[in-house]
């Protein structure tokens, strides 16, 4: 069975996949800080669980990762992927998997994630999610994911690129909307699940992971340059998605 993330990213794959040029928030923030939190990355293995058509793996490889395989329940977005890396040969690795039910590959020296854990719709799915990083990670190793901020799960300016909003509020696990913005136009819309930090650290722990440590993301020089501080300074007071990482 489909799962909330499969069916939304398949019908989303031509809109999500569009160049890192067209992304502000993925160019001038998520990619350069997610890179820079990894750290060096030559002759490293990498698995990534949230691979889609390869926004992070390319990256990554490029940084001098000496083995990646790419991971990602959307059909449709790996396809992409396939396709891009028999045009233009890296050397990455993609598969159809699904992380709730992922067995040992191998253990990886990185586990990355771009917007992985928040799609699971119970905390079960959760903690199936964390097992399957878990055991495919050497001791030692990071695992480094992006969620939508758990304090800020309401994310409204669309000049960030999405727009966040209650469908159901709980306690924890409320089911969000998220909608994709770009140039003022609605892109499409996913369903996503917005749990505690609490809940995060806590199921990390029980897997056995040692130390959790959240970061909040940076702009780089050349983001502030080209629109300006008055543009970035809500998302940097209160931004609308966290790094998470974590070492085994």
């Amino acid at each position: 069975m489909k799962n909330y993330k499969q069916k939304q990213y398949d019908s989303l794959t031509k809109e999500y996949s569009d160049p890192l040029d067209k992304r502000i928030i993925r160019k001038y923030s998520i990619i350069p800080s997610f890179l820079k939190i990894l750290g060096k990355l030559k002759g490293k293995t990498v698995l990534d669980v949230a691979c889609g058509s390869g926004t992070s793996t390319k990256p990554i490889k490029k940084a001098g990762a000496k083995e990646v395989v790419g991971i990602d329940i959307s059909k449709e977005m790996v396809n992409i992927a396939i396709k891009e890396e028999k045009e233009n040969k890296l050397g990455i690795q993609y598969f159809v998997r699904d992380l709730r039910t992922l067995e040992k590959i191998k253990e990886f020296d990185f586990v990355t994630g771009i917007y992985i854990l928040h799609y699971a719709k119970s905390k079960e799915d959760l903690l199936k999610m964390i097992k399957s990083v878990f055991i495919n990670l050497k001791k030692g190793g990071k695992f480094l994911t992006i969620l939508p901020n758990p304090k800020n799960p309401t994310q409204k300016d669309p000049r960030y690129e999405y727009v966040n909003e209650y469908i159901e509020k709980k306690e924890d696990g409320s089911k969000m909307s998220g909608i994709f913005v770009f140039n003022k136009k609605i892109l499409g819309k996913i369903v996503w699940f917005s749990w505690k930090e609490e809940t995060y650290v806590s199921l990390l722990k029980k897997v056995g992971f040692r130390r959790v440590k959240w970061i909040k993301p940076k702009i780089t020089k050349d983001g502030i340059k080209k629109y300006g501080k008055d543009f970035w300074k809500p998302f940097q007071k209160n931004p609308s998605l966290m790094f998470l990482e974590v070492k085994k």
